[in-house]
């Protein structure tokens, strides 16, 4: 029974790696008492890197300590867990401080944005009076662009606008 019990044994996402190795070692000893040492580390090492509860840790096990023993690879793992953790509490506090300084930067883009959209409404204002119909003798005026080659090609009837491009200037 605790050998079946050993086999299946994986950490909880509320158990520390402490408590998970005690209860491995614990298991351990009940399902096999006359084991010799070389082989119970083995064992422990194995169940202990197969079971615990981040895979990442357990592929980090595996690659960088496949030749500690189990005690030193309890010790391992639990420096990469407070080293993970130290990280995400920094990165967590980086991304206050980096909010604040986002915050401050986009108030200055908006403040550069609403005065240009003043200089914008100005010059519109401006362009606006230049063009209203009371200022000028003949009424509104009429956009000064002339017709593109293919609008004006349509409207005398000509629907190829090929040959209005490539006519020569002396022949129709």
């Amino acid at each position: 029974m605790a050998q079946r019990k050993f086999g299946n044994r994986r950490q909880t996402e509320s158990e520390s790696l402490q408590e998970y190795e005690q209860a491995l070692r614990t298991l351990y000893k009940h399902g096999w008492p006359s084991a010799t040492t070389e082989i119970r580390d083995a064992a422990l090492k194995r169940r202990f890197e197969d079971g615990v509860a981040s895979p990442e840790l357990s592929q980090y096990l595996r690659l960088h300590h496949r030749k500690s023993n189990f005690g030193e690879t309890v010790e391992q793992a639990r420096l990469y867990t407070a080293t993970v953790e130290e990280a995400k509490t920094k990165e967590a506090v980086r991304f206050l401080a980096e909010a604040k300084e986002d915050d401050e930067g986009q108030s200055a883009i908006l403040n550069h944005l609403r005065v240009l959209e003043k200089k914008l409404d100005q010059m519109e204002r401006d362009r606006s009076r230049r063009r209203s119909p009371e200022k000028t003798p003949r009424g509104p005026r009429q956009a000064s662009r002339s017709p593109s080659p293919l609008t004006g090609n349509r409207e005398s009837g000509n629907t190829s606008p090929v040959r209005h491009f490539f006519q020569n200037p002396g022949r129709t």
